[in-house]
């Protein structure tokens, strides 16, 4: 779940972060090329 109000920086939940990070693992990305992926996933 992402919260995030105008002019804060977002939160992230524990899941969210957990998933993204075992993605990275899995497919062996780098942090900018997961970026990509993720903001291509939603």
């Amino acid at each position: 779940m992402k919260q995030c109000n105008h002019g804060s920086p977002c939160l992230f939940s524990d899941l969210a972060i957990t998933t993204t990070l075992m993605d990275k693992c899995v497919f062996s990305m780098s942090l900018r090329g997961l970026q990509g992926f993720i903001h291509s996933v939603f």
